[in-house]
């Protein structure tokens, strides 16, 4: 009798076991099943602080446009008498993007797309004559060359024609051209698949 019980007594041990260790290993398995490993996003995050310091770069040339014109003005002293100054102007034009103009939140998000608005191409300095390269061609009377008022209204006209002559469409998009390469460039090698470049 005492026999049978032993043996009785081992045997729910044996299955006590047994069932306990099954349900460790179920229990393991159901949980490792239910973990799910998220893979690191790659892409880099854009703060506040991140456009600031794109601000700062400031002024991004992306065109030079070198250009000389000639200004001839005339005064007239008698009836049939005119006196003349001709001048030749040298202008380096830089054109490009005011990073500054950035707007707060330039950019929005969706998915693995990144949508930026960047501000339009634009002339980046209106004082882009170098007086120091000025040459006077001609002048009938020395007084002429030394009126302010007129070599400032012939300065004037020479800015406005390298502008015209210069600054054209062709030369803008150029411009668009390559900052919307270089903007794709930066945004991919930070992790997003597609960018999207507009201007405002």
């Amino acid at each position: 009798m005492k026999k049978k019980l032993l043996c009785y007594s081992v045997l729910i041990v044996l299955v006590l076991a047994i069932v306990g260790m099954a349900w460790l290993w179920l229990k393991s398995s159901v949980e490792e099943s239910s973990v799910t490993t998220v893979a690191d996003d790659p892409r880099t995050t854009l703060t506040p602080s991140t456009m600031d310091s794109i601000r700062s770069i400031g002024q991004w040339e992306l065109a030079t446009v070198v250009l000389n014109t000639q200004v001839d003005t005339t005064e007239k002293r008698f009836i049939f008498f005119k006196k003349k100054l001709s001048r030749q102007y040298t202008g380096r034009m830089s054109v490009g993007i005011d990073l500054k103009r950035l707007a707060p939140m330039p950019y929005t998000v969706t998915a693995d797309t990144i949508s930026v608005t960047m501000p339009d191409v634009c002339l980046l300095d209106s004082n882009f004559i170098d007086e120091s390269k000025t040459r006077t061609l001609m002048a009938d009377d020395e007084d002429m060359e030394r009126n302010a008022q007129l070599t400032k209204h012939m300065l004037k006209i020479a800015q406005g024609r390298m502008i015209r002559q210069g600054l054209s469409p062709e030369v803008y998009e150029k411009c668009r051209v390559k900052a919307r390469e270089e903007v794709n460039k930066a945004f991919l090698g930070i992790g997003y698949k597609r960018v999207v470049v507009r201007f405002e």
